[in-house]
């Protein structure tokens, strides 16, 4: 909701999906995602920065789906 605030699209992706590197000691509730002016922007951004990364254990193999703008 802050994000709608402002008048862009925060975009929450699930845990893991984006690499969040360094993380502070024993915090497992941040999150990093895109925020945008549009949701195809957050789709492509969110396909650019998702990813496994080799120095956070928490990342998903797999990146996300590719989203076409529709």
């Amino acid at each position: 909701m802050p994000a709608h605030f402002c008048g862009i699209f925060g975009h929450k992706p699930s845990f893991g999906r984006v690499p969040n590197y360094p993380v502070p000691a024993g915090d497992m509730t941040s999150h990093v995602g895109p925020m945008t002016r549009t949701v195809a922007d957050s789709a492509l951004m969110l396909e650019v920065m998702a990813g496994p990364h080799f120095l956070d254990y928490s990342t998903l193999e797999a990146g996300p789906p590719t989203i076409s703008p529709g």
